[in-house]
């Protein structure tokens, strides 16, 4: 599901600036956005309009960035990084909806960038690891372990957002987090999404990508209870094994199963009538009623 990502994305418009545009010599951070024919910030640079929206999340600071670059490649670099058709990422609103896997994505191009240790990208990094505010950081509470991170929060009418994301490096590894919220900010969300960043921290370990060769298994969606999503998948050369309820030979159309099938997910214009297991809860009401008890559960 898509979020508002609020001040998050600072860090992430600031990776395209200094990606594309200062490191292939198009802009120079001690310049002036005058000099780009854009925003006027008066002496302000570069260099100070990136400090002071990483660091202080000043708004004015990144408007003025975006109005300036925004038609510099901007929307080619979001799609190069392959999140063009990822949930609801508009390249061009000032502080976008996105989900966390395109955050995690974009952040993985921020993870790689800082790893070429050019002077610029060494930079940017000694700023995301200075934001005055991370949940992240006041969630994992480890001085081993160094957060580079920006986070988002605000609580508007019609914005909510408490959001933080950016990378952990600890004992010789990176890892990427990404952790995005539509509540309202309070310091009772800040202390909730540093708790989510502990747990996550504290069952790292756990989390380490691993490889699967054969398998099968299935994901369950109850976002929308009133229309839930089901699905199997297989792994390898393993074929996916059908479960839930099913009905038999034998059913005279009387329609009870459908009556209290919550989901209504039963097609009951021919016989036997037919479950749809992408939406079936698998609650049973349907085998229950069944006047004939031919439905039965695989």
């Amino acid at each position: 599901a898509e979020v508002y990502g609020a001040s998050s994305y600072k860090a992430l418009y600031v990776l395209y600036v200094c990606e594309l545009l200062v490191e292939t010599g198009q802009v120079s951070l001690d310049d002036t956005l005058g000099t780009y024919g854009g925003y006027s910030m008066g002496w302000l640079t570069v260099r100070d309009l990136i400090e002071t929206s990483v660091v202080n999340s000043d708004n004015d600071s990144f408007i003025a960035l975006r109005a300036t670059f925004d038609q510099d490649g901007y929307e080619d670099w979001i799609a190069a990084l392959g999140v063009e058709d990822e949930v609801a990422l508009d390249p061009m609103s000032d502080f976008p909806t996105y989900c966390p896997r395109t955050s995690v994505k974009l952040w993985r191009e921020m993870s790689e960038y800082l790893s070429r240790e050019s002077e610029t990208s060494q930079w940017l990094s000694g700023l995301l690891a200075s934001t005055t505010r991370s949940f992240i950081r006041d969630g994992i509470a480890d001085d081993h372990a160094m957060v580079r991170n920006k986070a988002g929060w605000i609580s508007e009418a019609g914005c909510n957002a408490t959001c933080d994301a950016g990378l952990i490096d600890v004992d010789g590894d990176t890892y990427i987090m990404s952790i995005m919220t539509s509540m309202p900010w309070s310091d009772r969300s800040s202390e909730a999404v540093a708790a989510i960043a502990k747990a996550l921290y504290d069952t790292r370990a756990a989390l380490e990508v691993f490889w699967l060769c054969e398998g099968q298994g299935e994901y369950f969606d109850i976002g929308d209870p009133s229309h839930v999503v089901r699905d199997s998948f297989a792994i390898g050369d393993a074929a996916p094994v059908p479960h839930g309820y099913f009905v038999g030979q034998g059913c005279i159309g009387c329609k009870l199963c459908y009556s209290v099938c919550p989901q209504k997910c039963i097609d009951i214009s021919g016989r036997p009538a037919v479950i749809d297991q992408n939406h079936c809860l698998r609650c049973g009401r349907c085998a229950q009623i069944c006047p004939k008890q031919i439905i039965v559960k695989r």
